[in-house]
């Protein structure tokens, strides 16, 4: 009874360790996703931010300068939290801290052309705003946020198969964890049953040696049999096999 029970607590272990590696998978995916997600509104941000100087420098109404200043507001945060959420990944590490410079860069160079327009220098406003400098600091932000993203998205695929893996695991060895706990069940049951059997009170007929079963009274080679399905033989004990040659041997002494 023993090493069911045994067998079951080490499945049991099994099974709690898939689970545990379930829960793993399952925030890795989770946390990659995340990443994705931030390094998406990173880039509307940027766009945002972008889009509002233009909107200044062609309509001149301080709500568009609001609205820059609100998405550049919001990209140092972002950008810090991308840090600590990548804070395993090197590479994105180092990817994020020249971004962080870009989008410095480029937050500047948009600002500065609306505090030109804002102080009369329109046309300073709209050399620098025509300029290759400015697209070249955005062609670099979408690049390294389309960099990050792909890692990202190498890293998601790798966390989902990991993720199947662990769940296919996990249904798995639920499922024999069931079965193994039905069996151990079954068994000690049985067993259980087997034991009330054999610790039954016997009936013994104290003239005949005769044994009582159910009302009838039986052989003791017939009770064997029904209650355990015992194939019965016969044969003689040495102490019976020794007073019988020793009656036998005085029978024919006594005939001599």
């Amino acid at each position: 009874m023993l090493i069911p029970i045994l067998l079951l607590c080490a499945l049991g272990v099994i099974v709690r360790q898939s689970q545990n590696a379930l829960v793993a998978s399952s925030q890795w995916v989770s946390h990659t996703l995340e990443v994705e997600a931030n390094l998406s509104r990173l880039q509307s941000s940027v766009t945002d931010a972008e889009s509002a100087q233009r909107s200044f420098l062609f309509t001149k109404r301080d709500t568009y300068r609001e609205s820059f200043e609100t998405a550049a507001a919001l990209l140092p945060g972002m950008r810090q939290q991308l840090v600590q959420l990548t804070r395993d990944n090197a590479s994105q590490q180092e990817r994020l801290r020249q971004l962080d410079d870009v989008i410095s860069r480029r937050v500047k160079g948009l600002r500065g052309t609306m505090e030109l327009e804002r102080n009369g220098h329109e046309s300073e406003a709209a050399k620098i705003a025509a300029s290759d400098a400015g697209l070249q600091l955005t062609s670099q932000i979408r690049t390294l946020i389309s960099d990050a993203m792909r890692q990202e998205g190498t890293l998601l695929r790798e966390r989902q198969e990991t993720l199947t893996k662990a769940s296919s695991f996990q249904t798995k060895t639920s499922g024999l964890l069931i079965l193994f706990a039905g069996f151990t069940v079954v068994t000690i049951l049985w067993l259980l049953r087997r034991m009330q059997k054999v610790q039954a009170l016997v009936t013994v007929c104290a003239w005949s040696k005769a044994i009582e079963l159910d009302g009838e009274w039986i052989s003791f080679e017939e009770y064997l049999h029904r209650r355990f399905k015992l194939q019965i033989s016969h044969g003689i004990s040495p102490a019976e096999a020794a007073k019988f040659s020793e009656e036998l041997a005085a029978l024919r002494k006594k005939v001599a």
